[in-house]
This record gives structure tokens, sequence and C-alpha cells, in this order.
């Protein structure tokens, strides 16, 4: 009596364990392989094959996905195909859509141009400058370009130009674009915090001195700050630093030393009122500080010249060095003709360059003469404008809104049109006379239509009605005024399609003309299209045969053999058959064509679809046919489920078909144990045992 071994510790197996007469078989789940320790159970990693994905292949826990690049839409499982987005609305171009190789373009006709935002057109003319804050913008059309003044209101000031008025001009010459290159960025704003500059002013000397303790500094720095003049006036600011330089001991007499005086004077600006403007404070300011130097150029030798107790300071009046006057504004200001301005709103100081910057993308600032820029609050609406201010922070008009620019502020779409898309110069008609039930509509669903369009049609708004979407487009969703076309070079079976998965490629593939090869059916490993026809030819080279392996077939038998695949001699249809089938073929099959030469024929009706199949085969030498027939003819090849599954995946197959087409190379590749790895044990001795016997080589 049989012992069923699976019964205890499922055999040893880890996954799968099958009881047979005498023993049993350890086998994997689907996506997995046995190991060659027969037992255990590895991923199988399609994607190491190339061409198991078109584009993108990523490995999984027995299985595997496909991804497609961006512009790509996935079909047939594996399949990638160019989406055609001007069959998406007209991929939201107002003129043009031009569909190209993983994306698209707009383009507009003749008296237009593209907008920024590369789908609206504009009218061959200017586009509206965007007026900066305390700015007066003042535009004239001439005859043959627009020109545009801008200047600050008044009592305000450009904080990144150096000049009271700026001019843009815009033409044909300049392709109805800024020669300014502002166009949709903001243009120089302007600031009302304008002070007058700091002046400062450095200076050095030295002087002589029998010693230098800290009660001689002292001294000095008194006898400093006496003799500059403003600094009584508190008009002034004074930093210093004195050092000693000690001289050599001479015998009887005491130590020289050499006091090195490095200062600077800063001139604080006074308040401006209204009897002594900015440039009136400047100009007082500039003039107190070069008379401030020159006093005391001039009581310099006098002044640092003197005795103290019992220590004796001579000044070396060739040592004094007053250095030009230097202008500067407090942090956040530039200085802009003579004055200093304060950054102004949509701008921050930087220090680096000692400019006024815009604010970078997503960032504003409301204030003037700030150090940054604040990030705008998070919002899925991006903001591609520079130099904004709070109120640009929205960037992009939202669905649903448009404006002339395409950025807040924004208006909503009127009744009777819609728009899908954010950043518009404008909204969609509904068409047809028809309307909304309000205003700032999103979509064409919103239009009040005599009927509601299911999925796999489309409103038509001249004839008022839902149409079927025609062969080669589907349509998902309802409500919809267009359908969408397939991607690729794919079509549907039908009219009125819903889904996009089916969508199929016609195409019949395979690849033929070596010593292995292989035929597949349109659109594998997805289903078949409907009313397909394939023919393929594979002619052996002389002294050579076929054999065909086919892992398995997905075909309808239900519909009376209205698909079926057939292989013989030649197309006449009482040529010699070497196979024909129009149901599934679950169990591998292996089988020697009994002609040079196959004519294949696989041939879909219209009634029901299905897998498919793709079927590799070889071409042998007659000298071989001994052996080929009686590894095809043994039933262990396919009994065991082990190695149906080893002939159903497609690596290991491909070697084996390469060893067929060449028996020799079985030496070459299994002699160094690579079976171990590619087959497991049971199969390699199937195989060894007849090569060896054929080839009378001892095992």
């Amino acid at each position: 009596m049989d012992t069923d071994e699976c019964q205890d510790n499922n055999g040893g197996c880890q996954s799968l364990c099958k009881n047979n007469i005498g023993g049993h078989e350890c086998s994997c789940a689907k996506g997995f392989k046995l190991q060659p320790d027969g037992k255990t159970c590895v991923d199988v990693n399609e994607c190491a094959m190339n061409d198991t994905c078109d584009h993108i292949c990523i490995n999984t826990a027995g299985s595997f996905q496909c991804l497609c690049y961006t512009g790509y839409q996935a079909y047939g499982i594996t399949h990638c195909g160019d989406i055609d987005e001007c069959s998406i609305n007209n991929g939201s171009c107002e003129h043009q859509c031009i569909n190209q190789p993983g994306s698209y373009q707009c383009d507009c006709n003749d008296g237009y141009f593209l907008h920024q935002n590369r789908k609206d057109c504009i009218a061959s003319r200017c586009p509206p400058l965007r007026e900066p804050s305390k700015a007066i913008l003042s535009c004239q059309q001439n005859e043959n370009e627009e020109v545009c003044r801008l200047q600050c209101e008044e009592n305000y000031h450009f904080s990144t130009l150096a000049t009271k008025r700026v001019t843009y001009t815009c033409s044909a010459a300049t392709h109805f674009q800024w020669d300014s290159d502002h166009y949709n960025n903001t243009l120089p704003s302007c600031s009302e915090k304008v002070n007058a500059p700091y002046f400062h002013r450095k200076a050095s000397f030295s002087l002589s001195a029998n010693h230098c303790q800290m009660d001689t500094k002292s001294r000095i720095e008194q006898v400093l700050y006496n003799n500059i003049e403003c600094i009584s006036d508190g008009n002034c600011l004074l930093h210093y630093n004195l050092t000693c330089n000690q001289g050599q001991q001479m015998r009887k007499r005491s130590a020289s030393s050499t006091i090195t005086a490095d200062f600077e004077v800063v001139m604080q600006p006074q308040t401006p009122t209204g009897n002594c403007d900015v440039e009136c404070v400047t100009r007082r300011s500039k003039r107190k500080i070069t008379s401030t130097f020159k006093k005391f150029k001039r009581n310099f030798k006098e002044t640092f010249t003197f005795h103290e107790g019992d220590v004796q300071y001579v000044a070396n009046k060739r040592s004094l060095n007053i250095e030009r006057i230097i202008r500067s504004c407090e942090r956040g200001h530039v200085i802009m003709s003579n004055k200093c301005i304060a950054c102004s709103v949509g701008t921050y100081y930087n220090s680096d360059v000692d400019r006024c910057l815009p604010c970078p993308l997503n960032y504003y600032q409301d204030r003037e003469g700030q150090l940054r820029c604040l990030p705008c609050p998070q919002s899925e609406h991006s903001l591609d404008i520079v130099g904004a201010v709070s109120t640009q922070c929205g960037g992009l008009c939202t669905r649903g809104h448009f404006s002339s620019t395409g950025y807040e502020p924004c208006d909503p779409c009127p009744s009777g049109t819609y728009q899908p898309d954010e950043g518009h110069t404008r909204c969609s008609s509904c068409g047809g006379g028809l309307t909304t039930m309000s205003e700032g509509s999103i979509a064409f669903a919103q239009c009040m239509t005599t009927m509601t369009c299911a999925p796999g049609t489309y409103y038509d708004v001249g004839k008022h009605r839902c149409l079927r979407c025609p062969r080669g487009t589907y349509q998902e969703q309802s409500s919809m005024n267009y359908c969408i076309r397939c991607p690729g070079n794919t079509s549907t079976d039908e009219e009125g399609v819903s889904d996009s998965n089916q969508c199929k490629d016609r195409t019949c593939r395979g690849q033929i003309g070596g010593q292995t090869g292989y035929i597949q059916s349109p659109n594998f490993p997805g289903e078949y299209p409907a009313n397909a026809e394939c023919i393929w030819h594979i002619r052996a080279e002389p002294g050579r045969k076929i054999i065909m392996v086919v892992p398995e077939i997905f075909l309808r038998r239900q519909d009376d053999c209205g698909d079926q695949l057939v292989m013989r001699k030649t197309a006449v249809q009482s040529s010699t058959m070497s196979f024909r089938t129009c149901g599934n073929v679950s169990r591998p099959i292996a089988f020697t064509a009994l002609t040079q030469k196959l004519w294949i024929q696989f041939k879909s009706d219209s009634t029901n679809s299905a897998g498919g199949f793709r079927i590799h085969y070889a071409t042998y030498l007659e000298d071989y046919e001994e052996l080929i027939k009686d590894i095809v003819a043994d039933g262990r090849l396919y009994e065991s489920d082990l190695h149906q599954e080893i002939l159903k995946d497609k690596e290991t197959l491909t070697a084996l078909l390469e060893v067929i087409a060449d028996p020799e190379l079985y030496f070459e590749r299994y002699s160094q144990n690579e079976h171990s790895t590619l087959i497991p044990q049971s199969f390699y001795k199937l195989l060894h045992n007849k090569v060896t016997r054929f080839f009378n080589l001892a095992e």
C-alpha cells in the first residue's frame, strides 16, 4: 500500500506536495521555482528577461509589475503605447494640439502666439504688464509698437533701479514680448522708506612715548575723543584700536615705545524734517565729517605732542593717513542716487551682493527693508512668479476660474463655460447653446445637457444626443463630450468601449529566421483582438528539422472553433497537418513537425477573446532526430508538475531550445553543473541519460 509522504511535514516541501505511487514530488506556487534541493522555492525574477516589459519592470514576490514612462499608457499587461493627449479635451490647447511620442505641444493659429501656460493663445499683441506696488504704469500704443513707462508714485523710489523712470517696448520685432524680459515677472516695485546714508571715514597715525602702559593708552584715548569734533555734537560714533610696540631697552635710558592708533568715524544721519529733507541731511552729514577731519589734520601735530607727568608724547606727522569717505545704509537698504532706499515689497536684501533681490519662487514679502522672504502658505497651486507679495501667493487661477494672465486675482468662469485646468486665461464654452447651473464650473459634466451620457459614449453638442465612442477610442467616465484615442497603435474590437484595457494591439508578432525563435498572438500576454488573422512561415535550413514547444495556449472553445491555431506544411488545407487546436492547452507539449517547413495561421472571430499564446521553436540537425524524438515522446517530460513549470518558464525554455538546436552545447553548459541552478535534478537526469546514451558516453 502506498504511503502518502505529504502527510508527514508536507513531505519536507516548502510549498506544494504531490503524492505519487512510491514517492512524492515538491512543487511551487505560480511565480516561484523549485531549488536544486527539490524542496525549497525561490521567487522567479521575471525582470531578468529583457523583453518582459516594454519600459519598466518591477519584480515582486511571485509576480511582477510593468510600468510605463511618462506620456505612455499600459496595454496588454506588459506593453506601453504613446498617449494621444490631443484626444483628451484637445490637450487643453485653445487652438492646435500636436501629439508627440511621450508628450504633446500646443500651437496657435496665424495671428496668435502661445501664452506662458503653453496652452492658451493670445492675439498677436503685447501681453499686459503687471503693475507693481506703489508705481504708475502708463502705456501708449504707437503705430508699430507699444511703449510702457514705469515710475514710482510721489515720495516713493525704486530700490533696484538708480533711475526715476524706466521704459519698456513691445512690437512684432520683439515677437510681441517685452524687450525688458520682465513679462509675467513682477516689475521693479517702489519703496517709501528713504533715509540719508551713513558716512564712514577711517584714519591712522602713530606717536612715540617713553613707555606704553594702560594709563598711557587712556590718555591718548581721551585726547582722541576731544579732537573729533562731531562727537561732542552727538552726531557721530568713534571706533578705535591702540597698539604698542615696545622699543629696545637702552642702557641708562627708558624704553622707547611706538603707539599706533587706528580709528573710524561714523557720521549718523539726522532725521529729515520739513526744513531739511533727505538730500539736505545727506549734504550736511558729508560736510560735517569732511570738516571734522580737516580740523583733526590741521591740529594733529600740536594736539598729540605733549607731556603727561614723566611721559613725553611726540606725534609723527607723516604717519597720519586719512582714507576716503565711504557711504553705507542700515541693513535692508541700498544706495540709490545718494539715498538709502529700503528694499521694496516683493524683494529682500542680499548682503552677499549688497542688492535688493526679488523673492524666489513660492516666497513673498509684504514689508519694506527685510532681510529675507517668507514661504507662501502651502497650496496645491504653484506660484511661478518672482518678486511676489502675499496676495499673489495663490499663484495660478484654480479650476473653474480664469484671468487675463492666468494668475490671481481670478474670476469664476461665466455661466455656460467651464475650465478643468489651472492657470488659464479663458474658459471653454459648453457649446450648442448649453448653459451651466452656476458660475465657476470645472467640467463639461456641469453643462446642462438634454441627457446624461454613460461611459463608452460622448455628448454631441451639435446633435444634442449621446453617441457611441468610435472604434479605436474609449471613455471611462460619464457625461463627457469627447472620447480618448487608444494608446500607441492599439484599437478596440467594437464601438462604445468604456474600459481602456479593451485597447488591443493587432500586430502579429514573432522572432523567426534563426535556429530558435517564437511566434506570439497579437496583444500577448493580454487578450487577443477580435477578427484577427496572423500567418507565420517557419522554414528549416537544409538538413535540419523543426521542433515546436507549446507552454500553454488560451483560446475560446465556446464559439464553435471560431478562434483557432493551425500548423501545417502549406496554406493548402489538404497539406500535411502538424498541429491544430481551437481550445486551451494548459499542459505543455512538444512535437516535431512532420515537414521541414510550417505554415502557421491564427484566426479569431468577433465573439470571444482570451489570453492567446507564445510558442517557441527550434531547428535541429536531422542526425539528432532519434534523440529529439526520444525526448519529446517520453511522458515523464510532461507528467511532473515540476517539469511542466520548466517548460512554461521563459528563461529555462530558451536555454533548453538552444541545446536542442545544438545538442553538443549540452556538454559545454551542463558538465560544469550549470544544471544545478537552472533546472532541477529530476529533469537533468531525464535529459542526461538520453543524451549520454545517444552519444555513447558513460556517466
